[in-house]
């Protein structure tokens, strides 16, 4: 299943591997391991405005727990999720513009 999450950078498309038992961390942990976003820093949620948030505190009275099964977020393939995240919150030396690390969309 493919899972987009825009952010302020832009959208990015993530391919997680068994969906049926996908839970929000598992999603996290993509976006740590394939964006280099780390995980206490990062907040999803199914509501755009998250991107709007003013700082960490805004975002995370947005974002579900991680725990959340996907199947409770209404998740299917292709949908979407806002990702804020502060990047002045963590060194980023090795963080690249995230698009350059999604694989191209194949259908």
């Amino acid at each position: 299943m493919i899972i987009r999450t825009r952010s302020r950078e832009g959208i990015d498309c993530l391919n997680v591997p068994d969906p049926s038992s996908a839970i929000l961390a598992t999603l996290i942990s993509l976006i740590e391991t394939q964006l280099h976003i780390p995980s206490d820093f990062q907040y999803l949620s199914s509501n755009q405005s998250i991107l709007q948030s003013k700082s960490p505190s805004d975002a995370s009275s947005l974002s579900p727990d991680p725990s959340t099964p996907f199947s409770y977020l209404s998740l299917s393939h292709g949908s979407i999720l806002y990702l804020y995240y502060d990047p002045s919150s963590f060194s980023h030396t090795s963080l690249t513009p995230p698009s350059l690390h999604s694989p191209p969309v194949t259908r």
